[in-house]
């Protein structure tokens, strides 16, 4: 059970070092492989922003500010 924490905490890491990271990168919504998926994520699916954007509108995958509060495995994937 301790490894699916550890594996969601470093998508979490991952993916706001993608936000914070970098500059001018072009970042996906991206639903990962769960089977249900909470209306903010199906919302977010498939949206493009910058990472400046991403960064102004506070929500990345994994954030307990999600309806799911995080336990899904979406990501944000560079385009």
């Amino acid at each position: 059970a301790r490894l699916a924490l550890w594996a969601s905490a470093a998508r979490k890491l991952y993916n706001t070092g993608l936000v914070w990271g970098r500059r001018e990168v072009e970042l996906m919504w991206q639903l990962g492989a769960t089977e249900q998926h909470c209306t903010d994520c199906l919302f977010l699916n498939g949206q493009v922003k910058t990472n400046a954007e991403w960064q102004t509108a506070g929500i990345e995958p994994q954030s307990p500010d999600l309806e799911c509060k995080g336990y899904g495995d979406c990501s944000l994937v560079v385009v």
